[in-house]
């Protein structure tokens, strides 16, 4: 229930309405106000008082979540790659870790926000988007309106990272304008975007590692719990390859195999820039930094020893002259990374240093071979763009309590300030390929670069996101 009649009294009020959307396949409500102002409409909206039903919600935390991914991890899962055999011999030497990563939000700086009239036979939609043909299909679908007769009006995007590509702020508006029979602009507060999602996937990583006698990997063994996008509700519980995202299987590694264990929770999630790119890398990367240290050997050299792929050498060679990677000033460490993005091969090596009683990167230097460079400036922009996002999702996370998002502002859930930001030198490769994607391709090496730095520099491994407080600068 809701205080309707007292709210429709407040100055500017047009209409209270109750609304509905679907969010992977389960029923989420609402109520909306509309009035002739958005100043209005907020005041009124804070005003309302709502009896919501959350039964069982208090029980879920991020500890308890923690727990049921712990549980769930002692399941076999399902194979998602595999070469050689996935049997472990004994006499190999055994090397396992856990790795965690948190719910992480968007956070564009422009909010969510869509303008749509809904006619008899017409819709006509204003706003910025990643899905102009989602939305399409979603008012001809919902409302039964021809394809033909659906306008879509672009406007500039003020940050989207995937969040744009979600249609539920349309869908809202939509169902608003068909109720009042008028055009209709929705806006979402900060703390609306915040709370609500969808949100990047929170992931437990399960990694062992075979070595011989002679330090060579023999056996590689990746475990991925997590939420899927493609498959959050119904009875199929079988693991996509979507959850293999950003592993790295180009490795020479005789018996290699990757397998997922599929998690289904209440809290919605979507695309957030690089996707499982983002938080796979930094259990697989960060592992065979691990394997390296354990048999004394240089990381960079050790998965140079283990590629045969020409363009991840390349852009491996590039980075350990680039950052003068043999080479350590005193109170300073460097780690390296590697990940292929949407047909982008790319290499890091981060220089972490002591400032201020903190462990903080102080240069970030990357190669990357993204085929045929069309607009090298762009690459970079692209690149800077995805270390700023990187470094801010390996310092902050989103917390669970009560079922819901703790943070709900930028006082909670900062992004990266510009002090905080290192010095980003990009080398691009020359290459003749055909030409790949670069906007994303920047993330997925940050988190594992970084925490391999901080082990380089202070001997402590890191395993779990976010960083604590004493590697933020």
């Amino acid at each position: 229930g809701y205080n309707k009649d007292e709210v429709l009294n407040m100055p500017g009020v047009k209409h209270v309405f109750k609304t509905s959307r679907n969010v992977y396949g389960r029923k989420r409500e609402g109520v909306a106000v509309l009035a002739e102002t958005y100043w209005q409409a907020n005041n009124a909206r804070n005003a309302l008082r709502i009896n919501w039903d959350t039964h069982g919600l208090e029980k879920v935390s991020s500890a308890s979540l923690r727990e049921d991914y712990l549980a769930e991890s002692e399941k076999p899962g399902d194979v998602l790659f595999s070469k050689g055999s996935p049997e472990f011999q004994p006499q190999w030497q055994t090397l396992e870790a856990l790795y965690e990563t948190p719910y992480q939000a968007h956070v564009p700086m422009e909010p969510m926000n869509a303008i749509v009239h809904i006619e008899k036979d017409r819709a006509a939609f204003w706003g910025s988007t990643q899905n102009p043909n989602g939305i399409r299909s979603f008012i001809a679908d919902r409302h039964g309106i021809s394809p033909a007769n659906i306008e879509i009006n672009y406007t500039y995007m003020g940050g989207g990272f995937g969040r744009r590509s979600m249609t539920d702020v349309v869908e809202e508006a939509a169902d608003l304008s068909s109720q009042a029979g008028v055009p209709v602009k929705v806006i979402w507060t900060r703390e609306d975007d915040l709370t609500q999602g969808p949100f990047r996937a929170c992931s437990l990583n399960l990694l062992r590692g075979g070595l011989d006698n002679n330090g060579n990997v023999q056996f590689f063994s990746h475990k991925v719990v997590a939420q899927q996008i493609r498959n959050q509700t119904g009875d199929n519980m079988t693991a996509g390859r979507q959850l293999m995202g950003g592993i790295t299987t180009d490795y020479t590694v005789p018996n290699l195999i990757v397998t997922g264990v599929l998690q289904k929770r209440h809290i919605p999630i979507s695309y957030w820039r690089a996707v499982y790119h983002s938080t796979n890398p930094f259990a697989h990367e960060c592992f065979v930094d691990e394997m390296a240290h354990a048999v004394g050997k240089d990381p960079l050299d050790f998965r140079l020893n283990m590629l045969d792929h020409p363009r991840f050498r390349r852009v491996l060679e590039k980075v350990r002259t680039a950052s003068d990677w043999d080479t350590r000033a005193n109170g300073t460490g460097k780690g390296v990374a590697i990940a292929e993005r949407s047909g982008a091969y790319f290499a890091m090596v981060i220089e972490v240093r002591r400032k201020g009683g903190k462990t903080v990167p102080a240069k970030v230097v990357t190669a990357v071979d993204v085929g045929t460079c069309i607009n090298p400036d762009t690459v970079k922009a692209q690149i800077e763009g995805s270390v700023v996002m990187g470094l801010g999702a390996a310092y902050y996370g989103l917390t669970i309590q009560d079922g819901g998002i703790k943070e709900t502002n930028f006082h909670e859930y900062p992004l990266l300030r510009i002090d905080q930001t290192p010095e980003i030198e990009t080398h691009i490769i020359e290459s003749f390929d055909p030409p790949d994607g670069a906007g994303e391709a920047g993330l997925p090496t940050v988190a594992p670069a970084l925490a391999n730095a901080i082990f380089d520099l202070t001997g402590e491994r890191i395993r779990k996101l976010p960083l604590e407080g004493k590697y933020i600068g």
